[in-house]
């Protein structure tokens, strides 16, 4: 059975004049999380966190109402801390995320360094899945944060594992010892009609 299933976020609508934790879920994004919660149904998760950034509350909402499952945030689950990151173009963000990764114990981006990151997430998944009961939990998160959780967990590089994300995306993991299962993404569905 698997223990963790962790979610990165689907997609959110970006505004580059506020903080990207401030993003709520765009339409799609909230179209593609409901396909993931309908497909995340025969693994029968029992429980449901999410970091409080909009655009994880969002898509644990959406995947909740497909599981009948209230979302319950979780202090330890956001992003990795950046609100007074600048939005810039793709590639300067990529360059400042593979610092990010590059320099784990260096603040370099935003205001919070990977360890710290990997500090408070892997004490928040910890804590939940010692209270969790035998029940499978389902994490919601962000992207960074998941990778620098992963790359520590699995041994992967961080960048790759980043760089290769979808949204949403699950992982499914077993921690005894850990290991990757399976992933699992969903994209929204087209309307009927003319392709």
């Amino acid at each position: 059975m698997t223990e963790l299933i962790l979610v990165r976020h689907a997609a959110p609508t970006i505004n580059p004049a506020t903080p990207s934790a401030d993003w709520a879920l765009a339409p799609e994004g909230h179209k593609a999380a409901a396909n993931l919660g309908r497909a995340l149904a025969p693994f029968a998760p029992g429980i449901l966190v999410s970091g409080a950034e909009a655009k994880t509350i969002g898509t644990a909402a959406a995947i909740g109402g497909q599981l009948g499952l209230a979302n319950q945030p979780l202090a330890g689950l956001e992003e990795h801390a950046r609100r007074s990151a600048a939005f810039g173009d793709r590639a300067a963000f990529e360059a400042s995320i593979q610092a990010l990764f590059a320099r784990p114990t260096e603040v370099v981006y935003g205001e919070e360094s990977a360890d710290a990151t990997f500090a408070r997430f892997a004490a928040a998944i910890e804590g939940v899945l010692a209270s969790a009961g035998g029940a499978s939990v389902i994490a919601v998160s962000g992207g960074t944060a998941i990778s620098i959780f992963m790359a520590r967990r699995l041994g992967i590089d961080p960048f790759s594992f980043w760089k290769a994300l979808r949204l949403p995306q699950a992982f499914f993991l077993f921690t005894a010892p850990w290991r990757l299962e399976k992933t699992l993404w969903a994209r929204p569905l087209r309307p009927p009609g003319p392709a």
